[in-house]
Parts: C-alpha cells; structure tokens; sequence
C-alpha cells in the first residue's frame, strides 16, 4: 500500500515536472519574442538619435543665424531707442514753443491795441519834438546818461580790483594782463538771469495746482507731523515782519507754529507789532527777551518754545512760499526718515520783485566745504538738532553754516527739494544784499570750517576761495604714492614739446610719464621724446598701433603702468599751475573718491571743462564752456571744489582698484566719445565721488591732435556711442543730482529751463 502511494505520489510530481518544462518551454519562447522586440526597438532608438543629432544640428544653425541676425539689428535698436528718446525731447521743446507762439500773439495783440490808444499822444509828441526846449532838454539827457555810464563803469572798474589783485599775486602779471584784456572787451558778468526768470515764474504759474487738488492731497498724506518754524526777532521793520509772518499763516499745511523769539528789541515799533499777533493765532508764541543775546542765543530760546517734531528755520524779514511746509512734508511722506530738508531759494528786491534765484545741487558735500550753498529754506528734525545741540555763540552771521556742518556728521538721511520755497529780501546791508558789507561772516564762516575738520580729523588748511564768499579746504598729501600718467598719442610734435615742458614744472614728483604713440608716423615727435627722455628717467615710450581706439590704448597702458594712481591725461594738455597734480592726489587719497578732475582752459583763457553735467545736448556737457575763467558762472560753481557726476578723460586722476572694479574704459562700444561719462557713471554706481577741482588748472588744445566729427564714418560712430549711452544710462542721463531739472539743457551756462 505505501508503494502504491508513493508511485500515485511520483506520478502526480512527473505530471509537475512536464507542466514546469512546459512553462520553461513557454518562457523561452516568450524571451526570444522580447529580444527580438529589443533588438527592433534598439534600432528604433538608433534612428531616433540619429534624428535628434540631426534636429541639434539644426538648432545651432538657427541659433547661429539669430544671433548674427541680432548683431545686425542691435545698431538699427540702438539708433530707434535714440530716435524715440530724441522724440520725445522734441515733442515737449515743440509743446514749449507752441506755448510761447500763443503767448506772442496775445502780446502782439495787445501791444497793437496799446498802438492804436497811444496814435493821438504820438502825433503830440512828434510836433512836441520839433521845439527848441525839447532840443535843448535832449543835450542835457544825453549828459546825464554819460555821467551815468562813467559811475557805472567805476563802480565795476571798483568791484573788479579785489579780483584783479588776487590774480596779479597768484597768477603773476602776464595772467592779470591776459585776464585784464577780457574784462576790458567786455567779458562782464551775465545779467539777463532775471529777465529769463521773469519768464519762468510766468511758465510755472501754469503747471501749478489749483489750492482744491493740494487740499485733498494733504488730507491724502498718512503722515502729518507738526513743524515748528522759530523766528529771532530783533528791530525788524513792522511792514517786514508782517509779510513775514504773513507767510507762514498762508501755508497750505496748516499743521505748524511759529515761535518767535525778540531778541531785547528797542524798537517800540517791533514789540507792538509781535503783542498784535500774539492775540491773532494761537498757533504764534511770542516770548520777549530782556537781554540781547545775538542771534545764536536768541534762535535757541524761540526753540525752547518748540514742540513740533521737525524744526523750519526763517529769518524774521524774509517769507516763504505758500507751498513750502506742504512740499517738506510731501518729502517725508515719500521717506518718513529723513532728517535734514533743504529747497532752492530767491531773493526779494526792495521793489517786491523776485530776483536771483538759486537751483541748488543735491546734497554735494565738498560744495558744501566751499560755501553754504544749502542756506533757506532748511528743516531739521528737532531730535538730531536736540543732539548737535542747535546754535553756538560766537558764530554769528554764520551760524546756520556751522549748524549745518554739525547734524551733517550725524546723518546721511539729506534730501532737497528741487523748488523755489523761500525769498531772501535784499535789504541793504543784509547778507542777501552784499556779503562784503559783513565782514565777519567771513569770519564766523572760516571759523566753522575749521572746526569741521578738526572734529573729522582731516589733516590741512581751510583758506580763501577764488570768489568772495568762498572757501578753500586744502588737504594735506598723507602719502605721495606713485602716479603713472598715461598719454597716447599721434605726431604732432610741438603739443608733445609743449607737454612735456610744462609738465616739468609740476611740484608733485613722484610720477611716470607714459607716452603710447598711436600710429605715429612723423620722427620729429620721437626726437622730442628722447630729447626729454635723456634727462629724465621717469619717461617711457610704447607703441601700441591699433587702430585709434582711445579706451583700448588706456586699457592696454595701465597693464604696463607700475603706480598705484592712474592719471589719464590727453596730449593737448599744457601745465597752467605747479600744484595742479598735488592738489588731485589730496583728493584721490580719501577712500570714498574715485576720480579727480582738474579745470580746463582754452587757449584764449575761457572754460573748455568745469566739470560734466548729465543730460546736457542729449548725453552730456561741460558745465560754464566757453565762460570767461575771471567771470563768477552761476554762484561761483566753477571756482568751487565739489562732488559731480563726471569729469573728462582729457585729466582725470583715478585709483588701479577703482579702475579695475569697475570694469574699466569700454572698449567695444565706445572707442572714442563718451567712453570717460560711462566710466564716471561706473564709478558712481559703484558708491564713490568724483570731484572736480578748480585749482589743478590747465590748458587744453581740444581734439586738436585727433580732429572732429567731420567724415559719414566718424558721425556714424559718434551716433552708435550716443545710442549705446541712451540705451545704457538713459534714465541716469536725464537727472543729474549735481544740477537741477530748473535749469536747462540745452545750453552749458546754468540758464534757467524756460
């Protein structure tokens, strides 16, 4: 029985062994169907790969043909944006002149009604003319109007004798003679500011807002602080301090006070008129002073009174313009921060015209170092004055100046308002009028000055600037470190012996002069160069023949420049001053600078460069070009170190690690024009200063060597440089911080934009 059991048992595992080799059979059939499969679709992927290799190849040529397409149309994309850009300029001038058309034709019509009124008087005074008194009347008009012209030109003659002694000492006599023969022809100070400004202020009465829409502004604005604005009184005219204080009740913003302080007044007829005010608003505090104090003593006590979270400053006969606190406060609304506000200003004339206006820069430091050009109006948040402790005896007449020196150490949260908010009355004897007539302001002004660098450790002295009411910080060297001065160069051996002549003369000696020649072919100007060359080592000659590109020779001569101070300097320049390079090292050596740029003269002693102002003729321009250099420009602006946003190539000092960070010359697309604004812009993106000094002064030939814009190759290159700066800093290139949209940019003067 158990054998019987276990052949059922073996015959039931056999039948499981034949149905496995069945299945095995089954499974290896089935294998050989998928690798048959796998070898066909091994083939299939074969091809595909040999399509997709097929398709790459036909992606790079189409990327190819893009970017060769692209490199066709970026010119034809940099001459659109130009034209678009030019557009619209030429929209608003043809808006400007349509204004000024129908403003014409309104006056034509009126001044031939006015024609027609005044026809029958005509006739009178025509047979009126023909009598003997009106002849003999006319003799004598005609000798008054000469005694006239002879005071005026005395006066002038007067003025110019501080200037003209000045220049005979610093300049010696052959510059006093020079500058001399200009004034004589006629090189007189412009006087037609004010006429172009009687024209502004009409242009401008249209673009305001009516009082409804700023009303609901300021019921707009989030944040409405209180402002303070404090008055030192002292024996001011009644008529003056009305229309002063007048103007402050007159404030669109009506959240204010005025704190008026009187100084121990002994004009009865000041007291009266601050005891009726004081009962008119409670938002006027009076507080009458026992003693006199001078004004620093008497501006601390009306803040005493203050409880406004920002301070105005107002002289007691000066007025501000009805706008004025609603600007301010329309700043802090857009940046709550702020610290320091500062708008332009105007002066008042006796007669009640507005004159003088002053556009101010942007806040601009070492301006600010020659002169206090932010002066009115001012407000200040109270708790930085609270820390600088507001006014100091002993700095009267300039005490404002040595306020602002001292909360400018404490904040760097500046902001100006580019807008008229406050007039200046001219009455004689005051500051506004003539400065000369307040000596001690001067005084009072050096005094501060000099107390700015002690307290900042700056090592030098502050001295007398070129114009009145200026200063000079004169910086001391820390270090004379090695310049290498870079000249390229073509031919034209008399501006190389000149060069090299004057440059001899140079105070600063540690430098080497490398002279590039570009494609220099007459030998004349290589027997210049080893005539100095003999005598001094500090000369060295390279060739470097390319054709002219003026980024690429600079970029291939600092490679074999050893100083750590870079001076690019053109071949047409001629040495006017033996301090002018130790005067841009004393600013190059600050660690927030990145360039230096010197004054310019042309030949004929006018300004060729004071510095460049963006926007100006489209890309830029050379601030006060063609100005007489004894000749003040628009508040002394050419006279005065300060900040700006770019300075010529023609001499312009820079540091190897400024050079090199910012990318240094473009020499792809800007191979002549424009390749020194760009690397302004550059350095500035890069957070440094460029400052323009007027006493590293000298010559300059301009593009005598090379020539100007005069063949269609040369203008189409120009107009690709003028694009790729449109393309590149087109929004930079339409506001300049170192100017001021009020003035125009059309022209290199500072006129007023009307």
């Amino acid at each position: 029985t158990h054998i019987q059991n276990l052949d059922k048992l073996l015959g039931a595992q056999k039948g499981q062994i034949q149905t496995l080799e069945q299945s095995v059979t089954q499974k290896e059939t089935h294998i050989q169907n998928l690798q048959g499969t796998l070898l066909e679709k091994d083939q299939v992927i074969q091809k595909l790969l040999i399509s997709i290799s097929k398709k790459n190849e036909n992606v790079e040529r189409l990327i190819k043909s893009v970017e060769a397409s692209f490199a066709k149309n970026k010119e034809l994309k940099i001459v659109f944006f130009r034209g678009e850009y030019g557009l619209r300029e030429m929209a608003i001038k043809i808006e400007n002149l349509a204004e000024n058309v129908n403003r014409l034709k309104r006056s034509l019509k009126q001044k031939e009604q006015h024609i027609r009124n005044t026809e029958p008087a005509w006739r009178e005074l025509q047979l009126a003319q023909k009598s003997f008194l009106y002849r003999l009347s006319l003799l004598g008009r005609r000798f008054a109007g000469w005694r006239a012209s002879a005071r005026k030109r005395v006066n002038i003659f007067f003025k110019a004798i501080p200037f003209g002694l000045e220049v005979l000492f610093r300049e010696g006599p052959s510059a006093f003679l020079r500058k001399l023969k200009l004034y004589i022809q006629g090189d007189l100070p412009h006087t037609s500011i004010n006429n172009d400004y009687q024209r502004y202020l009409q242009k401008i009465k249209f673009f305001n807002p009516p009082f409804s829409k700023i009303k609901k502004t300021i019921g707009s604005l989030h944040y409405q602080p209180k402002i303070s604005i404090i008055i030192p009184v002292y024996n001011v005219k009644q008529e003056w301090l009305n229309k002063c204080i007048g103007s402050v009740r007159s404030q669109f913003y009506q959240k204010w006070e005025l704190c008026l302080y009187d100084d121990a007044s002994t004009n009865k007829e000041t007291i009266k008129c601050l005891e009726v005010w004081q009962e008119k608003d409670p938002r006027i505090k009076v507080k009458f002073g026992t003693k006199n104090q001078h004004i620093s003593g008497a501006s601390n006590d009306a803040l005493k009174m203050a409880t406004g979270d920002f301070i105005g400053l107002l002289d007691n006969d000066d007025e501000i313009t009805p706008d004025a606190l609603y600007e301010v406060v329309k700043a802090l609304n857009k940046n709550k921060d702020l610290d320091f506000i500062y708008s332009d200003e105007d002066k008042l004339d006796m007669d009640g015209n507005l004159c003088d206006p002053h556009f101010k820069s942007d806040f601009n430091l070492d301006l600010l170092l020659g002169h206090n050009y932010i002066c009115h109006f001012t407000v200040i948040r109270k708790s930085i004055g609270d820390r600088v402790g507001w006014f100091r005896k002993g700095y009267e007449g300039s005490q404002d100046y040595d306020l602002f020196l001292r909360i400018i150490e404490k904040t760097q949260k500046i902001y100006h308002i580019p807008k008229v908010l406050y007039h200046w009355r001219k009455i004689p004897g005051s500051t506004a009028a003539e400065y000369s007539e307040k000596s001690y302001c001067y005084k009072t002004s050096l005094k501060a000055l000099t107390d700015y660098m002690h307290r900042n450790k700056i090592l030098g002295e502050v001295k007398k600037g070129i114009t009145p009411n200026t200063f000079r910080v004169e910086r001391t060297v820390i270090e004379k470190k090695l310049i290498s001065i870079i000249v390229p160069f073509k031919d034209r051996p008399e501006l190389m012996e000149q060069l090299l002549k004057s440059i001899k003369q140079t105070t600063y000696k540690n430098y080497e002069l490398l002279l590039i020649s570009n494609n220099s072919s007459e030998k004349k100007v290589f027997e210049v160069i080893k005539k100095y060359k003999k005598y001094d080592e500090r000369i060295h000659l390279f060739e470097y023949n390319v054709p002219f590109n003026y980024s690429e020779i600079n970029n291939w001569a600092v490679k074999k420049a050893k100083g750590e101070y870079i001076l690019l300097l053109n071949n047409d320049i001629e040495v006017i001053e033996q301090d002018w390079l130790r005067e841009m090292v004393s600013h190059i050596q600050r660690k927030e600078v990145g360039a230096v740029g010197a004054k310019l003269l042309y030949p004929n002693d006018k300004i060729q460069h004071a510095g460049i102002i963006m926007g100006i003729g489209g890309v830029a321009g050379h601030s006060h070009k063609y100005l007489p250099d004894p000749r003040y420009g628009y508040f002394s602006r050419p006279h005065l170190i300060q900040d700006l946003s770019g300075c010529t190539a023609a001499c312009l000092l820079t540091r190897r690690d400024v050079y090199e960070k910012v990318g240094r010359l473009n020499e792809n697309e800007l191979k002549i024009a424009f390749n020194d604004v760009d690397f302004c812009l550059k350095i500035r993106k890069a957070g440094y200063l460029i400052v323009y000094t007027p006493y590293a002064k000298l010559y300059h030939h301009e593009s005598i060597s090379r020539g100007s814009e005069d063949t269609p190759e040369k203008k189409k290159r120009f107009e690709r440089e003028c694009g790729y700066m449109y393309q590149t800093w087109g929004e930079t290139l339409k506001k300049d911080p170192y100017y001021n949209p009020n003035l125009t940019l059309e022209h290199e003067d500072f006129g007023i934009n009307i």
